[in-house]
């Protein structure tokens, strides 16, 4: 009995200095950047409309002031909107985080921090058709971002986050006509509902820590 507790307290010190280790060794201080791409999963809040997949990319910057906390910001292209039955709404943001990060054990860490958007696209596609609709939606939205990411030894990282939006999407003052008869309003609200929608977009990113 008193074999195996010996035993177990070794393991328990080696699994200690390990996670010891790992952590001192993924929370360096000292300032890195580099690429990030990723998937989106973005949806409109007070919506029916279903998700929609679409890609982000760009560039991040992060400085770890000391291992226990850092800051990190970023520059990403990122496709979102939403979509119901044969129609797709893409709304096109260049997002630029600016997040606390904080390591919590072995490489893994959460951030958290505002978020400001700057629209650069927007379209309603219904079947083959391309209907452009960029002017409805507001030209800057601001937000938030959280999420928790993992950051291995030799540079790549990955990470699973949540970006929303504080402001509605669609212009207060903006009534849709569509002359080609291409999308109806009873469509668009669908999509819209009308201007309380707010942007939601699940996100996960890989990239490289120069």
């Amino acid at each position: 009995m008193l074999f195996n507790r010996r035993i177990m307290r070794k393991i328990l010190l080696m699994i200690a200095l390990v996670i010891a280790a790992s952590v001192s060794a993924d929370a360096q201080v000292g300032f890195g950047w580099g690429p990030r791409v990723g998937f989106n999963a973005s949806k409109i809040t007070r919506s029916r409309a279903d998700s929609k997949l679409g890609l982000t990319g760009g560039l991040y910057a992060g400085y770890n002031i000391s291992r226990s906390f850092g800051i990190e910001v970023g520059a990403l292209y990122s496709q979102q909107g939403a979509k119901v039955d044969n129609a797709k709404l893409r709304v096109g943001y260049f997002n630029f985080p600016i997040l606390a990060k904080i390591p919590i054990i072995a490489g893994f860490h959460g951030y958290l921090g505002p978020q400001f958007s700057a629209r650069v696209n927007g379209k309603v596609k219904v079947g083959g058709t391309k209907v452009k609709v960029k002017n409805m939606f507001r030209k800057w939205d601001m937000g938030g971002m959280a999420g928790l990411g993992y950051q291995f030894k030799f540079g790549l990282n990955m990470g699973v986050n949540y970006n929303f939006g504080f402001l509605d999407m669609v212009k207060d003052d903006y009534t849709y006509t569509d002359t080609s008869g291409v999308v109806d309003q009873w469509t668009l609200n669908r999509l819209i509902e009308g201007v309380d929608g707010k942007n939601g977009t699940w996100q996960v990113t890989l990239g490289w820590r120069f």
